[in-house]
């Protein structure tokens, strides 16, 4: 079963409303935000890291970047370093711009900036860049249960 087939089969065990969109093949988040007609805002970034030797996601609002100065302290972090996009397929199976805010699904500890921990929707691509899904915030946070944080700037 390929990612974004336990994508759809988590959002359904835990028996939560999306929908499911698919759209030309986008790289950003910017793009995936103009082909699903959302606000870039609604957007949920999740980006794959090297910390401090072990892989680990994480996942800011769109619109956002990660302090990367106030995550490392934080965490007691020392090496923060983003996966190249040409290793993900390697590292995690997955290509630039696929990258779900599943890090449970890949096998990683997950972070989310507080700023997902919201009222209203979330919009993310589903293991393909060709596959969106926007549900409630709410529920994503329920379900993926990451370490909550401000780290977002």
């Amino acid at each position: 079963m390929d990612l974004t087939q336990k994508v759809f089969e988590f959002l359904d065990k835990n028996g939560v409303s999306y929908q499911k969109y698919e759209h030309e093949v986008v790289r950003s988040s910017m793009d995936a935000a103009k082909v699903r007609g959302t606000d870039i805002s609604l957007g949920a970034k999740a980006l794959v890291f090297s910390a401090d030797g072990k892989l680990i996601l994480i996942v800011v609002p769109a619109d956002k970047r990660i302090d990367t100065k106030k995550f490392r302290k934080l965490f007691a972090i020392k090496d923060l370093r983003m996966i190249d996009s040409d290793k993900l397929p390697e590292k995690v199976s997955l290509e630039r711009g696929a990258v779900m805010p599943f890090g449970s699904l890949l096998g990683l500890t997950t972070y989310f900036d507080k700023g997902l921990n919201r009222e209203g929707e979330v919009a993310f691509n589903a293991g393909k860049t060709t596959i969106s899904v926007v549900m409630k915030a709410e529920d994503l946070v329920k379900m993926e249960k990451p370490i909550l944080e401000d780290f977002a700037i």
